[in-house]
């Protein structure tokens, strides 16, 4: 009967320290490093656009370098500057090729707001893009640039 009791304790050792070996190894593997890829949109519009005229809003969506032609949801925001509240939303159709597009008439002049809000691969990416519509003064332009240098420099040019 003793020589079960000695055989058991030593198994167990034996498991306790085959255990402790695996731990130690695994902390001397180098870790690797997860990097998360993330879905990228690009709004590819002019610096200005005509009053009162059929505008195509357009997001290019990759991710991993590969267009993505699959994304859940993708949505066009677009308000006159300070005017957020005002906003109006439209869906973007797939184009092709990763490509979707929305269109819009500015009916007013002034300095707009496009947001394309993209939902694709579990992840929202929001990017925007600003225009310029109609008559906006060359001083309105240069504030408005300046403003929004100024807002990146808060944000970390995020």
């Amino acid at each position: 009967m003793k020589w079960i009791g000695k055989t058991m304790c030593v198994a167990g050792l034996m498991v306790l320290v085959a255990c402790g070996n695996d731990a130690a190894e695994k902390e001397k593997e180098p870790q690797k490093e997860e990097t998360v890829e993330m879905v990228e949109v690009e709004i590819p519009m002019k610096d200005e656009a005509p009053l009162n005229e059929e505008v195509d809003l357009k997001a290019e969506v990759t991710y991993k370098g590969e267009t993505v032609a699959d994304a859940d949801e993708v949505r066009f925001e677009v308000w006159k500057q300070d005017k957020k509240d005002d906003a109006v939303f439209y869906d973007g159709k797939l184009e092709g090729d990763g490509l979707y597009h929305a269109k819009h008439t500015f009916e007013e002049d002034g300095i707009y707001i496009v947001q394309a809000h993209v939902t694709a691969k579990d992840m929202h990416v929001m990017p925007k893009e600003s225009i310029f519509v109609g008559d906006v003064s060359e001083e309105e332009k240069a504030a408005f640039e300046e403003d929004e240098d100024e807002k990146d420099d808060e944000h970390g040019g995020h």
